[in-house]
């Protein structure tokens, strides 16, 4: 049976590391999934709050928990990572507060690459910030490496946006389903996925979008089920016993 996993089911399963699929299923997920994961990790840290919010429980040595958000939680464990390494000081810390809420920090990220062999001085905020974002970047690129490997330890098939979108028949499909049903644009190019590759089970934590999904009609065979992500290896094995 094809299980098909949509975007918070995954990362639920990524971050729970002791959670064994059942082996007699095919599990599906999309490349837009996987985008949608680390796009979510990775924006945090253009957040002035999320990073100013962390540098200060990092002086404190406070432990923010965060109970409903697992990008949150990855994007806090990436940040103490990139703190412990850096060990800033005090007074560098503050200094790249400051830094932080006088620059535009989308372009601050998006050229970190750019010095990422270069040795930059430590003597202005401009500089305690670049190298932060420096050390940043490396340690997503690495989470990312983590994400693909623990996608495929757990006999996930990643579909591709050429499969599902590399001919004119998909195409025209897709335009009919977009015309014709209520589901959120942002989830239309997954859900039809799931579709266009006859997954039986479409798994998802987002009540909303099984709800608008009953506006496809009748003409799939494609069933969608909400499951809690808390509890998310219990659940997946009472909705595959039902769906035998």
């Amino acid at each position: 049976m094809k299980i098909f996993l949509d975007t918070n089911l995954l990362i639920a399963l990524i971050e729970k590391t002791n959670i064994n699929l059942p082996i007699e299923h095919e599990y599906y997920t999309f490349e837009k999934c996987i985008y949608e994961f680390k796009s979510g990790i990775k924006r945090k840290f253009v957040s002035p709050d999320f990073i100013l919010d962390n540098l200060k429980a990092h002086k404190s040595q406070k432990n923010i928990l965060d109970k409903n958000d697992a990008t949150n939680r990855i994007a806090k464990y990436i940040m103490q990572n990139v703190l412990q390494t850096l060990q800033y000081n005090e007074n560098e810390l503050i200094n790249l507060r400051n830094a932080i809420k006088r620059y535009n920090l989308y372009y601050e990220f998006g050229i970190a690459e750019e010095y990422e062999y270069v040795e930059i001085e430590r003597d202005s905020d401009i500089g305690l910030m670049k190298n932060f974002f420096k050390q940043v970047k490396l340690y997503l690129r690495n989470y990312s490496y983590d994400i693909e490997s623990d996608i495929s330890s757990n006999k996930i098939n990643v579909i591709l946006f050429d499969q599902v979108f590399g001919n004119s028949y998909e195409i025209l499909n897709f335009r009919e389903i977009l015309d014709t049903c209520f589901i959120n644009p942002k989830d239309l190019e997954i859900v039809y996925t799931a579709l266009s590759f006859y997954c039986k089970i479409f798994l998802t934590s987002d009540k909303p979008l099984v709800k608008e999904c009953l506006s496809l009609g009748l003409n799939h065979c494609t069933n969608f089920v909400y499951i809690n992500p808390e509890n998310i290896e219990s659940e997946i094995l009472n909705i595959l016993s039902e769906y035998k």
